[in-house]
Order: C-alpha cells, then structure tokens, then sequence
C-alpha cells in the first residue's frame, strides 16, 4: 500500500489486527467510510466483488484485512490524502501519524487519535481463526492461518487434521493434486504422532480409498488396514458425520460407519 492507504487503512481498523479486522465505529473512521463507499459505488471499472463487499460493510462489521487492502488500493492516492484532510476535524477528531508507516504497525486510537506504535506487532493467526475461514469456504486464507499456526511449538494434533482438511478445499480427494495429497498425509501423520483417535486413522483412510485406491495407486497403509485402524482406536459414527460437514463431500459408500 501506498502512504495514504496505509495511514486509512490505520483509521479504518483503529486498534484491530490480525487476518479478520473489525472497522473502527469512530467518527473519522465512518465518515472515511462513508467516502470509500460512494467512489465505489460509482466507479464500474471496479472489480464486482469488491464493489459488492465495500456496499454490505458498515462499521463495526467485521472484514478480511486482505479485503480491505485490495478496496484501498483500487482508490488514487490523491483522493485517499484529499479525503483523510477532509475527515481529520469530523467530532473534534485528530489523526495524527507518529512515526514510519510500514506493513506491521498497528494503529491505536487514543483519546481520539490514531497513534501508530512502530515497535508493535499484530498478533500472529490463530487456530479459532483457521477454523473460522475454514466455516466460511476461504480456503486460501485458511491455509496460510493453518501453515503457521502448525508450526508452534504447541501446535496440537487438531491443527494438524483441520489443516489436512482445509488444503482439500471443499473437493473430493479424487479431485485434488498429488502435490497436495502428499501434504496432507504428512498432515495426517503428524496429527496422529500427537494423538492416535479414531478419526485421524479414518481420515487416512478416506485419502487411501478416495485418491489411491480409485485412481489404482499402490500405497500403505491401505484404506481398508487404516479404516480398521480408526475402529480399533474408538471411531465413533458422529465423528464421521462432523468430519464429512467440514470436508463438505458425501461419504463413499464403503467407508460408510454404522
């Protein structure tokens, strides 16, 4: 982003960070708003997804802090610094900028301000907000949240299977890259290192049947010694039917639990 974005983007967001942000409710920060919505509302070179996601959002709804760069750079600079003099006054409301704008500040609205630390970090993702864009079929940004949230030093066996479910993005194994199918084994044994359960054995061997089996590959273990596995380690029918809601694929017939 450029300087201008940058420092709107710090209005808009006040003291929120992370991948989800809430919009600031503060005077400026609506007012701010307010501007963003009419340019987009009037400017059909626009992509349609942004101009529809600018025309649902009011503050304090919540956004993706991907989103709202992607919004912001769509806007000139010059009207971005035009509209920040314009709004600095709204409520007897200050901005004032203090220090380097970089990609990691975070903004913090003090006694009607804007202050930017230069020494603050945002938070890093965590697991809930993995599972969270996971609900909402963002894939993408699931998987990045899930690909460092694995890599702590605590990461539990759990973070392990929803990331492995997360890179099958709402598609069937059959479907999915063997580039991809790789990663999520090594997902799947890692969950299963940490934690034994029935639905991570089950989980491998729904990968086993549905990539490798159907597609005629050799592979071990197979799916039937992993879905044996899964029963041996309690595989309940309620674990199965939670675990197909988040894959968001019907269950092969032979891998149906009673």
């Amino acid at each position: 982003m450029n300087e201008a974005a940058a420092k709107v983007f710090q209005l808009l967001v006040g003291s929120a960070s992370g991948v989800i942000v809430e919009l600031a409710v503060t005077a400026a920060a609506k007012a701010m708003w307010g501007k963003i919505k009419s340019f987009f509302r009037g400017n059909k070179a626009i992509p349609a997804a942004l101009r529809m996601e600018v025309a649902e959002t009011n503050p304090p709804d919540r956004i993706e802090a991907a989103s709202l760069r992607k919004i912001l750079s769509e806007i000139p600079g010059n009207d971005l610094s035009e509209w920040l003099t314009q709004v600095s006054p709204v409520g007897s409301q200050q901005i004032n900028i203090t220090g380097p704008i970089t990609h990691g500040s975070v903004g913090a609205v003090t006694g009607g301000s804007v202050t930017i630390n230069n020494n603050s970090l945002p938070p890093a993702p965590t697991f809930e907000d993995g599972k969270r864009l996971l609900q909402q079929r963002n894939y993408e940004a699931a998987n990045e949240v899930f690909a460092q949230v694995s890599k702590q030093a605590n990461a539990s066996a759990e973070i392990f299977y929803y990331a492995a479910i997360s890179l099958l993005r709402g598609k069937s194994a059959f479907v999915t890259l063997r580039l991809e199918i790789d990663k999520i084994e090594n997902y799947i044994k890692a969950a299963l290192m940490i934690e034994p359960r029935g639905i991570y054995f089950y989980f491998q061997a729904y990968i086993k049947y549905d990539y490798f089996e159907r597609k005629c590959f050799n592979t071990s273990p197979t799916w039937r010694q992993a879905l044996s596995d899964a029963k041996r380690a309690g595989l309940l029918p309620l674990d199965v039917q939670r675990f197909y809601q988040l894959l968001k694929v019907p269950c092969p017939s032979c891998l149906q639990i009673q």
